[in-house]
């Protein structure tokens, strides 16, 4: 049997072992996703250079669902337009917009238990080794 060479890549592609600076301007909220969400990711052997747009797509709208929920928490749901006609709170939608672009963002960069299983299988639930986890040396 021929033996692997040892720099080959694995069969996942370069993986990150540091979390790059987001490739856009993200807001103080949305930065902190960014990295908490990057730093998951990387301690789970998940993340690669093409997605980093993605990661900071998911951290812009998970910034932006937040907001939203705490704005529409403020105001009753239901508000009446000034022509008089109710209508639903405008960051309700805002929010569902959101919550529905993150979750397909995550679905993509693996943050969910289901699109972890389909992008590693059984690997992704079993406990990583020391070396493994140790992205941040």
């Amino acid at each position: 049997m021929a033996q692997k060479k040892k720099d080959t890549p694995s069969p996942f592609g370069n993986l990150l072992k540091t979390l790059p600076p987001p490739p856009f301007e993200l807001s103080e909220m949305a930065a902190r996703i960014y990295s908490d969400e990057g730093e998951k990711l990387i301690a789970l052997v998940m993340l690669k250079a093409s997605d980093i747009h993605a990661l900071a797509q998911f951290a812009n709208e998970a910034s932006t669902y937040i907001r939203c929920t705490l704005e529409t928490e403020k105001e009753p749901l239901v508000v009446e337009l000034h022509n008089k006609v109710t209508a639903p709170n405008h960051y309700r939608k805002l929010a569902e917009t959101a919550f529905k672009n993150m979750l397909s963002l995550s679905d993509r960069l693996g943050l969910s238990p289901a699109s972890r299983h389909k992008l590693k299988g059984y690997k992704a639930f079993t406990d990583l080794d020391e070396k493994e986890t140790s992205w941040y040396q």
